[in-house]
């Protein structure tokens, strides 16, 4: 999220600035991540493995640094389970056009994730001085990364920023940071049970990345 790799308190950061870092969860090499995810959660819905799917690239998207998004990501993109299609058939490798109808919605959710980060360059922070002081990470159940971008009115409108990624379908109760009220921006498609459970707590019920701000 930070854009500087580090793997434990105890470990040298591998890089220092987000500027010199790339994410993504799928490229043109080893499996795409819908494929990954068939794997991996292989008794899970394809709509919940989609939840996770959209999750993923939220992520990538919202983290500091720079994001890398491979064609065909924004609609699940398969290769048939194939890891390493180099040198296989263009029914391997193809990009399904109708796979890109079916889930224009899903694209279009990730575009207004593409959106959000163009609007607001606390979302884009290009060195680590900057990254230390506007990055704050909050608590959070084993579920969800939480975090919120302080005092950062002089890269957009908002002042600051909070963003939850959360991986479970289960009621989490976060304790929002500071006073004054919260707005919402970006939630899940599916979540309709969004609720401030009190002054300063959030509780969401719904796997994907919520986005909320303060002016």
């Amino acid at each position: 999220m930070r854009g500087i790799v580090q793997y434990s308190k105890d470990s040298p950061k591998v890089l220092e600035d987000p500027s010199q870092s790339v994410n993504y969860v799928e490229s043109h090499d080893n499996h795409t991540y819908w494929d990954k995810l068939k794997m991996a959660v292989p008794n899970a819905s394809d709509e919940k493995l989609r939840r996770y799917q959209r999750l993923a690239s939220s992520m990538v998207i919202l983290s500091q640094g720079i994001p890398f998004l491979h064609a065909g990501q924004e609609f699940y993109r398969t290769k048939q389970g194939c890891e390493n299609s180099y040198n296989q058939s263009d029914e391997i490798n193809q990009l399904d056009w109708d796979l890109r109808e079916t889930f224009d919605h899903d694209v279009e959710e990730l575009k207004k994730l593409i959106s959000l980060r163009k609007s607001h360059g606390a979302f884009r922070l290009i060195d680590k001085e900057k990254t230390e002081r506007h990055f704050h990470a909050l608590p959070s159940p084993p579920s969800a990364i939480f975090y919120v971008l302080k005092e950062v009115a002089e890269y957009g409108s908002w002042t600051e920023i909070a963003v939850v990624h959360n991986a479970w379908e289960h009621p989490v109760e976060l304790d929002l940071p500071g006073e004054g009220n919260w707005q919402l921006a970006y939630a899940p498609k599916e979540e309709t049970g969004l609720s401030y459970a009190g002054i300063g707590k959030l509780m969401i019920n719904k796997i994907g990345t919520y986005v909320l701000f303060k002016t």
